[in-house]
């Protein structure tokens, strides 16, 4: 989808946008909480912290990595790959940082299914798995 222009891009756009959806957040409301107690359980009161660098980047790499089912061993390279894609200049480097991460992305829902899929990365999976594949 990174890497895809319109029509194609559009028709992926609609497909995902149903994973997030309001009833589909609301389901996930209590792990968004936990995720953002567990990134703030070491700020203490009269004590500076970056609310980009340690809330506005790590949590949506979090809980989009859920969402994929991207492994807690592989969420730090994923992120550096996010991180590589948004901060690149040029279009070779936005074409090699997004080849990058689609093709984790890709690797990762080709193996979908080999028990790492959770309860809230599944939907995403089978989306990707099939919708995603379908040419329009």
């Amino acid at each position: 989808m990174l890497a895809s222009d319109p029509p194609e891009h559009t028709r992926q756009r609609r497909v995902v946008t149903t994973l997030w959806a309001p009833g589909r957040v609301r389901e996930l409301r209590p792990y968004l909480a936990r995720v953002v107690d567990d990134l703030t359980a070491g700020w203490r009161p009269g004590t500076p912290v970056d609310l980009v660098a340690d809330l506005a980047v790590p949590l949506p790499v979090t809980v989009v990595s859920e969402l994929l089912g991207v492994p807690e061993s592989d969420r730090a390279v994923l992120a550096a790959r996010s991180h590589e894609l948004f901060e690149a200049t040029g279009t070779d480097r936005v074409d090699s940082a997004s080849h990058r991460i689609g093709d984790y992305l890709t690797r990762l829902v080709d193996t979908a299914g080999d028990g790492r899929e959770t309860a809230r990365s599944a939907p995403c999976c089978a989306t990707a798995r099939g919708a995603l594949d379908r040419p329009s």
